[in-house]
């Protein structure tokens, strides 16, 4: 069985793209396009960066 992996945004979060991401109403609104997470105002994650930081839940 495969294991489960996260993706943890909170490092980008001081970044102004992302600052609306801390807000947790918002943060919810995100969607899958083009094989990646978006959130409406156009903050997105390429699917390469996803990739390279993925970390091993345990």
């Amino acid at each position: 069985m495969a294991g489960k992996e996260s993706f943890d945004v909170s490092t980008y979060l001081d970044k102004v793209i992302f600052k609306e991401l801390r807000e947790y109403d918002y943060f919810e609104r995100v969607s899958l396009e083009f094989g990646t997470i978006t959130w409406p105002n156009e903050q997105d994650f390429s699917p390469e960066t996803i990739e390279a930081r993925m970390e091993r839940i345990r």
